[in-house]
């Protein structure tokens, strides 16, 4: 697969699978723009993990706000001639609302969201990076990020949980799984050389 020739990737997978730090490193490699999901700005969110039942719609709604900005971000980029490269997919609100969402909720979210950002393009590659629920909540907790504090390992095998349902029946991109459980994206040039070659052979 001739990478550099696509315009749209997406990079997805669970809370700290590693996406934003792959992200950047093959946004690099391959001179793409980054369009990163930065959830620290969702004023909801620390609110959510200690309450989740109070603030999962808000939540929701922040993010869904956030999303269509990255769509005209998108959008606008389109006619450009160089790729964009993401850490999320527009895709995966649905995950989410699925997860978070009592029935209620959820139709009004995604009636909201069909307004809002219904019209997103699918990615010509997703690249799901998954991982054990070991090393997902190590990850985490060795990052300690200041809003991800309250947030349960639960929670977190539950999300991981859904991401797979979600790509077993997932088909309107071509996707690359990457485990990631024995690689160091972040610090290790040679294991992110075997991924990439991975990819470009897939």
């Amino acid at each position: 697969m001739n990478l550099e020739s696509l315009k749209y990737i997406c990079v997805e997978g669970p809370i700290g699978v590693g996406k934003t730090t792959f992200v950047k490193k093959l946004a690099e490699r391959l001179q793409f723009q980054v369009l990163l999901e930065e959830p620290e700005k969702n004023i909801f969110l620390k609110d959510f993990y200690s309450d989740p039942k109070g603030y999962r719609l808000k939540v929701q709604l922040a993010f869904l706000l956030e999303r269509s900005k990255h769509l005209a971000f998108l959008l606008k980029r389109g006619q450009e001639a160089t790729g964009v490269i993401s850490d999320f997919g527009f895709f995966k609100d649905i995950i989410f609302s699925d997860l978070n969402l009592d029935a209620r909720e959820r139709d009004l979210y995604l009636e909201l969201r069909s307004m809002l950002i219904g019209q997103a393009p699918s990615p010509d590659l997703v690249i799901y990076l998954e991982g054990s629920d070991t090393s997902l909540s190590k990850r985490i907790n060795n990052r300690g990020a200041d809003f991800e504090v309250s947030m349960t390992d639960g929670y977190v095998f539950r999300l991981a949980a859904r991401y797979q349902s979600f790509f077993e029946e997932y088909n309107s991109s071509p996707v690359v799984r990457i485990n990631t459980d024995r690689l160091n994206l972040a610090n290790c040039e040679s294991d992110l050389e075997l991924v990439i070659e991975r990819i470009r052979k897939s």
